[in-house]
């Protein structure tokens, strides 16, 4: 098996950064052909453990030793006792990231199963002012149910006589999702001064807001498995499935407990 640095997959800003700062590729190493200063390191050791992230079967190769030579390149600079508080530091807020993005790409598949069964109700309802069928939940063209969870919100709201509070529920969800997808990760992060890596807080607040979505998505989720089941449960019996019918019924009470009571 072939352990070797695979800079090819480097992104292109990073690419431009080791030119910058002058430090030579290899195989298994880095090589600094100058000095940096605190910051430059710190840069340097957040972006190759992003690239970390995407190397296959990291814990055996070779980005390790290039990490390492970047470590030794703090203490080399700055002293053994800095450069130990730094890879302590480091590697405290390395692994508090590691654990995030974990979260964040478990949470991620879930709200796309979530936002899948939310689709799927709404192409059985013919829905006005949404085209979507079941023929284009089913189809292989994507473009064909490019929808977004607003605009499958907003139809469902305009169909159905939602109480206020699932209405306004359901808008903080598609939101907060909303800026889980586009922004959590890309805006302004407070940074620790000794690591230059983003702060504690800093993932310990991304950390509570997408426990908090987790939350708020098995709310949802457990509506629209009514909503399925209500659906099903109303089709001709020559139509059921039976064993839908049954693992989904019981959830039919949820959905309706989110209607006004006159709808209800």
């Amino acid at each position: 098996m072939n352990y070797a640095i695979p800079w090819d997959l480097l992104p292109e800003d990073d690419l431009d950064l080791l030119d910058r700062l002058e430090i030579e590729r290899g195989p298994s190493f880095l090589k600094f052909k100058r000095k940096l200063n605190r910051e430059e390191i710190a840069l340097l050791c957040e972006r190759l453990w992003n690239f970390r992230s995407i190397v296959p079967d990291a814990e055996d190769n070779h980005i390790n030793f290039a990490i390492g030579d970047a470590l030794g390149e703090y203490s080399k600079q700055f002293g053994e006792d800095e450069g130990e508080l730094f890879v302590k530091g480091w590697t405290r807020l390395s692994k508090l990231r590691d654990n995030m993005l974990r979260i964040t790409g478990g949470a991620l598949i879930y709200l796309q199963t979530v936002e899948y069964q939310i689709k799927g109700c709404c192409s059985m309802l013919n829905l006005r002012g949404l085209k979507l069928t079941v023929a284009d939940f089913h189809a292989s063209d994507p473009k064909r149910r490019r929808q977004t969870l607003g605009q499958l919100k907003n139809a469902l709201i305009e169909n159905f006589s939602f109480a206020d509070e699932f209405e306004v529920q359901f808008g903080r969800f598609v939101d907060d999702r909303n800026e889980f997808v586009h922004t959590l990760w890309t805006g302004e992060m407070d940074m620790d001064e000794r690591t230059g890596l983003p702060s504690e807080d800093n993932f310990r607040n991304k950390l509570e807001f997408t426990i908090s979505l987790i939350r708020q998505a098995r709310e949802i989720e457990l509506v629209f498995r009514g909503l399925l089941g209500f659906i099903v449960d109303s089709l001709p019996e020559t139509l059921k499935d039976n064993d839908v019918v049954i693992r989904w019924k019981k959830y039919i009470a949820r959905f309706k407990a989110t209607l006004r009571e006159t709808e209800a």
